[in-house]
């Protein structure tokens, strides 16, 4: 054997279990320890980052002021408001100096104070970006236009007035009187020449008088291009927000300013790729100490903010929802909780500020590899000494386990030498120490039990086989029994009652089970009907089955209703079954022929179904508990009456609870159309359609329980009838006797076998028989039999038209038989 084979596994199996016990309680305190410093981390700078926004929402909310007061001022100069309130231009002349008073081409002065001025000398030193007063409701002679422009800065382009005065920004302050100054960005198009989408602009309304109405608006206007570095100007020195991405937006959404990318990025920029690119720059940035790997993680995507979370931040900051969310507690408002958004495979920290006068929206993408930048080194020393110590671990183990495998390797050994068939193998155990020695004594002893057995097998294997077989035909020939008994105890033959006919079907779902009937006379006026379903199947199922029958035949009594006989029923089944959970449903119910008043106890069956002589159905629903569950349970007794020509139809849940393949239960109204539709056929004929039905809808689906069914039919009072047969039969006997012919004799005791079926009121098959062999008979005194038969058979299948139909062919041949006269007057008047 070689000796690293049988080594090597075993002492790695020692370090795969020693190696994660010495190391992993370090792995989690270091987990631990650094999620925790992850975590305060993130905390820390989500409020750094924070404040910083909140510093630049404040600089840009004064400036919104500081511009909203100087606007204010701008208007009430003497020459503006004199000019803006100038009847019409009539000539280029008056116009031309009309404009030169507004915009301030020339200022007067008086000693050192200005005492005539109009818009530049203001707007030159107070306002960063071109001005231009519009009047929309002046015309312009030298333009040959519908509105007047007063711009300072002649070399600007004008503006395409029919898009601005269609944008958004534009109509928004122009149908909201109450707003006095608007801030934000125009959409593209609207402002012309260079730069101009980098451009933000302002817009002052001016009013000749404060506005009253919700309807009132301005047709004039100032409209400030602010240059493009206006905006950065607020944020350009901070240097820790250049280690992230800064969105300032509108309230509009339009985005104002952004940091990144930029010329003032030391990496330059591929706006074709949308990224940036190395070229032959130092990939670690001197100046701001940013990688060029940190500039990788840069967001430079605008469409970041289409995200859907980012959406719902930016919807909410509005001047409504600022003041909604500083309602809440601290840590429930979107500018205290921490926002961690993954874009293109990148985290972001996201931190969200809102300008209360301005309305700007400010959010701030920072790489969490930023915040955890400082941990990282932290985590390669210690994932460095971990390795160490497991490469320790390891050498020390390998060295030491030699005392260990050793024995190991011993018994390995001497293992697959009994598995070669080396009975006789033993280990040596002198050295063995521990639990090795106890190992090694318990393996020698098994190995000397093994030979014994291998000496014996075969013999051991005959005896049990034999065993095994004859406890197999014993519990075979047991379950046969249990079977017959079961079986015994569904009724084959019922009482003869000659206002009744009956016929019942029982199938089980095993070779045992849950389910019977039982039919008997109370009194000679009284018969009862019971129904049983056990919960369950199987031996029990049956055990309670067969103690059910008994109990409910000991208990039924004259005079005791059928409540009182459940109750009776119900203490012996608890007694005798106690608490195991098993018990049954049961419909009980006595039948007066004479009143036919049924007097019934439901106790937890399933509807039992009269069908009515006119198809109409009457349901008998639960009027009680289960049977078995409960000690002292009261029982409760109801009555209806039956009408000639009702069936009575007592079932189990196996037939409408039956499903198909697809899952689908037969259900009620399948079971209930069935009935309706078969009600015409005899007994035997309806219950065996109503089963086909129930077993096509199933198909090869697995049966789920026992089918079950009893069908009482009520028939009228002037029709009961006594047909006794025996002397038919016994004139057929005789001519058997005196026949010499063989055929003749053969189809005699057809007629003799149809009578005998008769009797055991299995009238298809008399009826089968009796027109199988009426073809071979002409004398007529055997086809009076015959006809006579088949009357009988058709009026016990309650087929009363059938019936009287072959009484009167039975007439035919010999009218003087007063018994046939008597059977057609009866069936004629019903």
């Amino acid at each position: 054997m070689d000796k690293k084979k049988s080594i090597f596994p075993i002492r790695w199996q020692l370090l795969l279990l020693i190696l994660p016990v010495a190391i992993a309680p370090l792995i989690i305190i270091v987990g631990f320890t650094t999620n925790q410093v992850f975590l305060h981390l993130e905390e820390k700078n989500k409020e750094f980052y924070s404040s910083i926004l909140t510093q630049i929402s404040n600089n840009i909310d004064f400036m919104y002021e500081q511009y909203a007061r100087t606007l204010t001022n701008i208007v009430r100069i003497p020459n503006v408001e004199k000019g803006l309130s100038h009847p019409p231009y009539k000539s280029e002349t008056e116009e031309i100096e009309v404009s030169d008073m507004v915009k301030g081409k020339n200022t007067i002065y008086k000693g050192n104070r200005v005492i005539a001025e109009g818009l530049r000398k203001t707007a030159e030193e107070k306002i960063d970006g071109d001005v231009c007063l519009y009047e929309l409701d002046r015309r312009s002679v030298i333009n040959d236009a519908d509105y007047m422009t007063h711009k300072l800065n002649l070399g600007l382009p004008d503006p395409d007035l029919k898009l601005m005065l269609e944008d958004p920004l534009f109509k928004k302050i122009k149908n909201n009187n109450q707003i006095k100054l608007i801030f934000g960005k125009f959409q593209d198009n609207v402002l012309k020449g260079t730069n101009c989408e980098l451009k933000p602009v302002m817009i002052f309304p001016y009013y000749y008088e404060p506005p009253e109405n919700p309807d009132d608006t301005f047709e004039k206007f100032i409209l400030i291009q602010l240059f493009p570095d206006f905006i950065p100007k607020f944020y350009s020195n901070i240097s820790h927000i250049k280690q992230g991405t800064l969105y300032i937006l509108d309230q509009l959404d339009n985005i104002i300013s952004f940091n990144h990318p930029s010329s003032e990025d030391y990496y330059e920029f591929d706006y074709d790729k949308n990224q940036y690119v190395l070229n032959d720059d130092d990939p670690n940035d001197p100046y701001e100490k940013m990688s060029f790997k940190e500039y990788k993680l840069l967001n430079v995507d605008k469409n970041i903010l289409n995200l859907e979370k980012i959406k719902s931040l930016t919807d909410k900051l509005t001047p409504e929802g600022y003041n909604e969310e500083l309602d809440k507690e601290e840590d429930e408002n979107i500018f205290n909780q921490k926002h961690i958004i993954r874009y293109k495979g990148i985290d972001y920290m996201t931190a969200i500020e809102y300008g209360k006068s301005s309305e700007c929206k400010l959010i701030y993408f920072h790489p969490m590899f930023q915040i955890r930048k400082p941990v990282y080194n932290i985590i390669k020393i210690i994932v460095i000494i971990a390795i160490i110590a497991s490469i320790i671990i390891v050498s020390i183990s390998i060295i030491f386990s030699k005392s260990f495998t050793e024995p190991i390797r011993n018994l390995v050994s001497s293992a697959q030498r009994i598995s070669e068939g080396n009975y006789k193998t033993s280990v040596q155990i002198d050295d063995f120490n521990g639990e090795f020695y106890i190992l090694g004594s318990t393996f020698n002893d098994m190995a000397n039990k093994i030979y014994d057995y291998s000496e014996n097998l075969e013999q051991m294997v005959k005896i049990r086989t034999k065993e095994i077989n004859d406890a197999n035909e014993k519990m075979k020939r047991e379950l046969a029994m249990a079977q017959n008994i079961q079986q015994a105890i569904i009724p084959k033959v019922f009482p003869k009652v000659g206002a009744l006919q009956i016929y019942g079907f029982y199938q089980p779902m095993d070779d045992l089970g849950g389910d019977f009937y039982d039919v008997f006379m109370l009194d000679k006026n009284r018969i009862v009907f019971v129904i049983v379903d056990v919960c369950g199947h199987g031996v029990p199922a049956a055990l309670i089955t067969t103690m059910a029958k008994v109990s409910f035949f000991n208990n039924s009594r004259e005079n005791l209703k059928t409540s009182e006989i459940l109750t009776l029923v119900n203490e012996e089944i608890c007694g005798a079954i106690g608490e195991n959970n098993s018990y049954f449903t049961a419909f009980y119910g006595i039948f007066d022929i004479k009143s036919k008043i049924l007097e019934y106890t439901n106790a937890g069956h399933n509807e039992i179904t009269i069908l009515k002589n006119d198809k109409s159905i009457v349901l008998l629903d639960s009027n009680s508990g289960f049977v078995g569950m409960i000690k002292g349970l009261e029982y409760k007794t109801d009555y209806i009456t039956l009408d000639a020509g009702d069936k009575l139809i007592l079932y189990t849940d196996g037939i409408p609870e039956a499903r198909n393949a697809a899952k689908e239960l037969y259900g009620f109204d399948r079971f209930k159309d069935s009935i309706i539709k078969h009600s015409d056929l005899s007994l035997e004929e309806m219950i065996k359609s109503i089963i086909d039905d129930a077993k096509e809808f199933r198909g090869d689906f697995r049966v789920d329980d026992d089918m079950t069914i009893l069908v009482v039919q009520i028939l009228p009072d002037s029709i009961e009838i006594n047909i006794n047969l025996s002397d038919i039969a016994n004139k057929i006997k005789i001519e058997i006797n005196n026949s010499a012919e063989d055929e003749f004799a053969k189809r005699k005791n057809q007629i003799l076998t149809a009578i005998n079926c008769f009797n055991e009121s299995l009238y298809d098959k008399s009826i089968e028989i009796l027109k199988e062999v009426d073809k071979y008979f002409n004398r007529k005194k055997d086809k009076f039999d015959i006809f006579y038969l088949l009357g009988c058979n058709y009026y016990k299948n309650s087929d009363f038209k059938s019936a009287l139909k072959y009484f009167e062919k039975a007439n035919t041949i010999n009218s003087e038989d007063k018994n046939i006269k008597q059977l057609i007057n009866i069936l004629k008047s019903n």
